[in-house]
């Protein structure tokens, strides 16, 4: 039987939601917080599924010292925590955990007794109970009190799922793939065949859309995903056509903003990710860029300022990654002699701008790299409002007969900061810069110079420290 003052805080609760709607969340956290205290347990959690059956995100949470626990509301359960867990969960309502798929630091852990919500074979949430002592077992009056609470919550808990999976329904789910986006928390759910297709972990944590869109969208496209982004989080729908990062696709994305808080702010927004329709001749210009770029993908770091792809013999540069301040001097410039010549004249200071053109102009990377398979330079440039020193690495892409160098790749780093010390941490010698810098003087003065070097050896470092 459910006592007393936890039966008339149901009924408080119920009256709230039938006048009100949803309720404030101090009410939710009040309600548990009663609970928990009356039945002497340790938390209470209400989640909510997030991506198809996976992932489950913290609603609401009862206060406690596991509290900050919560990993910024995410809970991942995939493999075999997420066939144990709807095994469970699917033989009885409510249910007491058993099993080594249930992680003592989340909200199923094992002893917990847990209502769940299902909707045809996909679990949309549960309420989850976790005592002081799990040994203890559960009684029919608190499996009682639970049901009694999972039914108070099964309304809020699937009241916007229901109602935002109609609009994705209507929208057309035939080949398409999901990303659920918090934006509160920074954090990106991708759907299973997200995952499979672009090799990436369960979920992501973004600084910002424009951090998102660096390592995700193709540069050119990126200002397109932003500003749809912006839009559904304003509130209204939007759509987008763009190219994935480091693929061929060409992608429509789709932003619903389906949750929004008790301020009115978005709270979730989900992007549906379809592939558009394709020109085969671009689809293979780009597909042949790519194949060349991804041999080189493994020595890069996220960390680049931007990733540039020259094709020696035609004359046309791809630009997959770069600060998107940079996109007015870039935006539809494939021809990278015109590019070149307009990225220095914008955006490299005037006293640098010959030598920085003159370096990388097709015919310096050919006779470069027909010698060795990477050089660099450095050169000041305006990155936003700021001027910055960075270092263009230059590296050999495809070579045709007799070793005549036909593509290139272009990283380029910001190094300002390292500037600042004279000496490398590691061996105490000068840094690079300030080598080069020493080199040239003497050289002026009549000094020789002996240069020896372990072939790709860079590579290997760059891989492993």
């Amino acid at each position: 039987m459910i006592r007393q003052k936890i039966q008339l805080a149901f009924q408080q609760f119920q009256s709230t939601i039938l006048k009100d709607g949803r309720p404030e969340p101090d009410q939710v956290i009040a309600l548990l917080d009663l609970v928990k205290g009356e039945l002497g347990l340790s938390m209470v959690y209400v989640c909510e599924n997030t991506a198809v059956g996976s992932q489950f995100i913290y609603q609401y949470c009862s206060h406690g010292a596991s509290f900050s626990a919560m990993h910024h509301n995410l809970l991942i359960a995939e493999g075999v925590e997420r066939d144990q867990l709807y095994g469970r969960l699917q033989q009885d309502n409510p249910v007491t955990l058993e099993g080594e798929g249930f992680n003592k630091n989340y909200a199923l852990a094992i002893g917990n007794l847990a209502y769940s919500y299902f909707t045809g074979e996909i679990c949309q949430g549960f309420v989850s109970f976790q005592k002081e002592k799990q040994a203890e077992g559960w009684s029919e009056d608190e499996k009682e009190t639970l049901t009694s609470l999972g039914n108070l919550f099964w309304p809020l808990i699937s009241g916007d799922q229901i109602s935002s999976l109609s609009r994705i329904m209507h929208a057309g789910p035939v080949g398409m793939s999901m990303i659920w986006v918090y934006p509160k928390v920074k954090t990106l759910i991708f759907s299973q065949d997200l995952r499979t297709r672009l090799g990436i972990s369960n979920y992501y944590r973004a600084k910002s859309i424009e951090d998102f869109c660096q390592n995700f969208v193709a540069y050119l496209d990126q200002d397109k995903v932003v500003a749809a982004y912006q839009k559904a989080l304003q509130g209204e729908a939007a759509e987008c056509i763009c190219h994935a990062f480091q693929r061929p696709d060409k992608l429509q994305l789709n932003f619903f903003p389906n949750r929004y808080d008790f301020a009115g702010e978005v709270d979730q927004i989900i992007v549906l990710v379809r592939k558009a329709a394709t020109v085969s001749k671009e689809h293979r210009e780009r597909g042949k860029r790519l194949e060349v770029y991804r041999e080189f993908q493994m020595i890069y770091s996220r960390d680049n300022c931007s990733e540039f792809f020259v094709d020696l013999t035609k004359n046309q540069a791809t630009v997959f990654k770069a600060p998107l301040t940079w996109q007015p001097v870039l935006e539809n410039r494939e021809d990278y002699d015109q590019l070149l010549n307009y990225f220095a004249s914008e955006l490299v200071l005037p006293n640098s701008q010959q030598r920085f053109v003159n370096a990388l102009s097709r015919e310096n990377l050919r006779r470069q790299l027909a010698q060795q398979t990477s050089f660099f330079i450095t050169a000041h440039v305006r990155v936003g409002d700021q001027q910055r020193l960075l270092e263009f690495e230059v590296i050999e892409g495809n070579s045709g007969i007799r070793r005549v160098p036909e593509s290139a790749i272009i990283v380029v780093k910001d190094v300002t900061d390292k500037r600042v010390s004279r000496y490398d941490s590691l061996t105490g010698l000068l840094n690079m810069h300030n080598f080069l810098l020493e080199v040239g003087q003497k050289w002026q003065t009549g000094g020789q110079l002996l240069v020896m070097n372990v072939e790709n050896f860079k590579f290997y470092n760059m891989r492993y420290g």
